[in-house]
């Protein structure tokens, strides 16, 4: 969509030592440190869909914008297209008129005078009138995000706005969510929001700016999500105090509340190949729903956290001499080999070495993402997912695709929020 007698302005992402986002992580635990150590798909596929929507949905523009901040190759599947469209459809429903837009917009903090925390980055910022803007921002995971009334994230970029227009009185915030079909809008005023948003902001930044100084370990606080994403794991003592704790609840989560204290006594004797007959001892019917759910709860930051302490294991074994873990030893091996091109390996597989073409194609699985994707793309526009759901119907009508059996799984059930039909 291109917004008629508006003029707008690009500004590309940065990054500060402490941004917006990560202002609720820091309400949680003024320890919270955000892990930069890698992208995961999931990011960089918001990126994708946020590039598609900054551009107005030109895919030409969005693909030379994502390969220049991610260097990865620009490949958007018909789902997110349709994610981003869902944005776009939204902006251009809003009954009103820009007289002003700014996309990708870099709102400075700095005049809050609160140490770190200079700039925020949000997805567009529109001007309705001289004296009353709205901020949208769109959010691409799947997790839900708090409400904007309680976000500290929007009040930031409230204050971004308000500093950078004086003349602005009034601001409409929206935050769409399009993977769960949410959409939250709240009105604030600077009248009365302006002082009380800088105040709530800078108490979080003064506590954590309070811990690092001090190290006092009594203001950390654990969190299922939080701990799940902050990079001080394996070395948060308060963390890994909760590590064994979690332990010692696996243990006992499938046990009848009555033989608890029996388990919780004899821990300290129980053998790690013990543990799988333990868990085959333990009755569903008399298990805790409630207790199963809390374990439930914590297993993907223990799981996060039992992958890097591995790596820390290991850096203790070879950091110097006398270090080594006893009854541990390093084993050394190969990266993952990959085959470049599938063509020239059968080239050599069957001409050099006599392997049959029939041979040759019983070693190669193909992936049906990655056909659906290939088929798809040779759609006209609007029809991509039509035309894969014909290429699967095809594989199965021919007797191409098995499909194995299906399995059952938990996943946690979103709050209940505002859903806009």
């Amino acid at each position: 969509m291109t917004t008629k007698n508006s003029s707008s302005q690009t500004v590309p992402r940065a990054h500060a030592r402490r941004s917006p986002s990560g202002l609720k992580s820091l309400r949680i635990c003024p320890g919270y440190l955000n892990d930069n150590s890698a992208s995961s798909p999931a990011g960089h596929q918001g990126t994708r869909i946020h590039s598609f929507v900054e551009h107005e949905g030109n895919e030409d523009k969005a693909a030379v914008s994502y390969q220049r901040e991610s260097g990865l190759p620009w490949s958007l599947s018909e789902e997110e297209k349709e994610w981003g469209d869902s944005i776009l459809t939204y902006v251009s429903s809003l009954p009103f008129t820009p007289t002003k837009v700014l996309r990708e917009a870099k709102l400075d903090l700095r005049k809050l005078k609160v140490p770190g925390f200079e700039f925020g980055t949000c997805d567009r910022v529109m001007w309705e009138s001289a004296t009353c803007a709205h901020v949208l921002d769109w959010k691409f995971g799947w997790l839900e995000v708090d409400d904007v009334k309680n976000n500290l994230q929007f009040k930031s970029y409230c204050l971004g706005v308000w500093l950078m227009d004086k003349q602005i009185e009034t601001l409409v915030v929206h935050m769409c969510q399009p993977k769960l079909n949410l959409l939250d809008v709240e009105t604030f005023t600077r009248g009365e929001h302006f002082d009380l948003f800088a105040t709530q902001i800078g108490a979080v930044i003064k506590r954590a700016d309070r811990f690092n100084d001090t190290k006092d370990e009594t203001m950390l606080n654990l969190d299922e999500m939080n701990c799940n994403y902050c990079a001080r794991q394996g070395q948060c003592p308060v963390w890994q105090s909760r590590a064994t704790k979690a332990v010692e609840l696996a243990l006992v989560v499938g046990a009848p509340d009555e033989v608890d204290n029996k388990y919780a006594d004899e821990l300290s004797r129980i053998a790690p190949e013990d543990i799988p007959a333990l868990i085959d001892s333990w009755d569903p019917a008399k298990a805790d729903p409630v207790r199963v759910a809390q374990f439930m709860s914590i297993l993907p930051a223990l799981e996060k956290f039992l992958v890097r302490f591995k790596s820390f294991a290991l850096d203790v074994h070879v950091s110097g001499l006398d270090r080594e873990l006893p009854g541990y030893s390093i084993v050394e091996s190969n990266g993952k080999s990959t085959i470049v091109s599938i063509l020239d390996a059968k080239d050599v597989a069957v001409n050099q070495f006599r392997l049959s073409d029939d041979e040759f194609i019983a070693c190669c699985e193909p992936s049906l993402t990655k056909l659906k994707e290939a088929v798809a793309n040779r759609a006209e526009k609007g029809q991509k997912g039509k035309l894969a759901t014909e290429f699967v119907e095809a594989l199965t009508q021919n007797g191409i695709l098995s499909q194995g059996s299906g399995y059952s799984y938990l996943k946690r059930k979103p709050r209940n929020k505002k859903i806009e039909e």
